[in-house]
């Protein structure tokens, strides 16, 4: 990523297409996360890019404490991210999305000295031997917007 320390999304597909092609090896099944943060715009027009990236910076750091370390973060585009979890399964990668969902929204954005909420939204999709990386993120931002509905 140009200044996130994190793969970007070329190099995150890439991972999650190497996930796929060894799911056999993986029980239960890995589950991909789509983390977008909906209030990043709105701050970069009202603050600015340089509070906009440090807005992204924040939330990267919050999600690398978020999840295992056996997880792989990356840069999806803008103010969109993924999270491959490894430990995946239906009932808990949708746990661990509700989990990292609240628990971003509850580590606000310290700019100038103002404490700003994070407006986060989270979707998931398990990851099988028959998808590749571009239907995986799909399957997840099909969740992620509808969880923006409830």
């Amino acid at each position: 990523h140009a200044f996130l320390p994190l793969p970007n999304r070329r190099e995150f597909q890439r991972e999650v297409n190497y996930i796929i092609d060894h799911i056999h090896s993986l029980q239960p099944a890995p589950a991909i996360l789509m983390v977008h943060v909906v209030n990043a715009a709105r701050f970069r027009r009202d603050y600015g890019r340089r509070a906009a990236d440090a807005l992204l910076c924040h939330v990267v750091k919050q999600l690398s404490s978020a999840v295992h370390p056996t997880d792989a973060v990356g840069s999806i585009g803008d103010d969109e991210f993924g999270v491959i979890l490894l430990i995946g399964g239906a009932e808990p990668a949708s746990r661990r999305a509700d989990e990292i969902s609240r628990y971003l929204n509850s580590h606000s954005f310290p700019w100038l000295g103002t404490e700003y909420a994070l407006d986060v939204v989270v979707g998931w999709a398990e990851l099988h031997a028959s998808c590749n990386a571009e239907w995986a993120i799909e399957a997840a931002d099909r969740s992620l917007r509808d969880n923006f509905r409830r």
